[in-house]
């Protein structure tokens, strides 16, 4: 073949997205509890007793023990600073133990309500999320795989090129199942609404072209 009937090969990288939303089915509650005191064992002291009844008040609603974990306990100097000295000194401890709850729709405002009204001072996020989100995800890929082949026919189009077929392709990491985020700020019973989620993903595609 001449040169001038030789065909000259190169490609086309193409990201596409998808998007799709969802009605989640579950809710994830975080109750925290922060307790400070002159001494580590007070203030550990403290706080356990607090924890140990936002955990009852909640298994009070039904809520399996399996569903709920201590996330972090964490114990901290407190210090304050004294200016006639000019330096900081240690006055007590704080101790923080943040509880998760795994809630469903149904339970997530009396959940809520129920650490506070049992103690719970510290964090009080509520989260929606998916139990399964593998179906929504599987048709934001179909979404962005097709999104991805559109733009790349419209790109070889315009430079007046073949496109040939994929020789690569990744997935890139996904937004999945996005959670909207709500912090109580009325007094109870507390209005929550789940809303919907949004699970994006996004692919990358090396599509062969021929000129």
């Amino acid at each position: 073949m001449s040169d001038d009937h030789k065909q000259h090969f190169g490609t086309i990288t193409i990201i596409g997205e998808g998007s799709v939303t969802a009605r989640p089915d579950v809710a994830n509650v975080r109750l925290g509890v922060r307790a400070q005191a002159t001494t580590a064992q007070d203030a550990a002291s403290a706080n356990a007793a607090v924890a140990g009844r936002v955990i009852a008040a909640v298994r009070l609603l039904g809520i399996p023990e399996q569903a709920i974990q201590t996330d972090s306990l964490t114990l901290e100097h407190v210090y304050e600073w004294v200016e006639a000295t000019k330096s900081n000194v240690l006055v007590g401890y704080r101790v923080n133990n943040s509880v998760h709850v795994r809630s469903p729709l149904d339970k997530v405002a009396a959940v809520f309500d129920a650490g506070v009204a049992a103690g719970a001072n510290e964090g009080g996020d509520v989260s929606f999320g998916l139990h399964n989100d593998v179906e929504a995800r599987h048709r934001a890929l179909k979404l962005a795989t097709t999104q991805a082949h559109e733009h790349a026919e419209m790109v070889a189009k315009r430079l007046r090129v073949e496109l040939g077929g994929p020789l690569q392709v990744e997935i890139l990491d996904g937004v999945g199942a996005q959670p909207r985020e709500l912090t109580r700020k009325t007094a109870s019973p507390t209005p929550i609404m789940a809303g919907e989620l949004e699970v994006i993903e996004r692919v990358k595609v090396v599509f062969e072209t021929k000129l």
